[in-house]
């Protein structure tokens, strides 16, 4: 059985007003893990005092990351047709979906 398990962090709690500010996923094969896709995002705004204290990730660690529509096309790669889990998926969910429709070719 093949899946993956994900998470993101992000600037605040509303899909396509706030951004993701990490990405890490961890491929399982028979349920060991095989790889991993991690990385900070640069959301391109401010991360807020608050958020930083939840999630760790500070402004400076962010600047000169990639931003989000370079890492999409990457990170769906690693996906490929394998089942995703993640702790809260309808959150995770909502924001990779409106980054990937902002982000898609017309």
């Amino acid at each position: 059985m093949k899946f993956i398990a994900f998470d993101i962090e992000t600037t605040g709690l509303i899909p396509g007003s706030d951004r993701i500010t990490e990405i890490a996923a961890v491929k399982f094969i028979d349920g060991q893990p095989t790889e991993l896709f991690s990385t900070l995002v640069n959301p391109q705004k401010i991360i807020p005092e608050e958020v930083i204290r939840v999630s760790g990730i500070t402004n400076e660690m962010v600047q000169g990351q990639p931003v989000i529509e370079d890492l999409l096309e990457s990170f769906a790669n690693f996906c490929q047709d394998i089942m995703m889990i993640a702790h809260n998926a309808s959150f995770d969910f909502q924001f990779i979906a409106k980054d990937i429709q902002k982000y898609e070719a017309p």
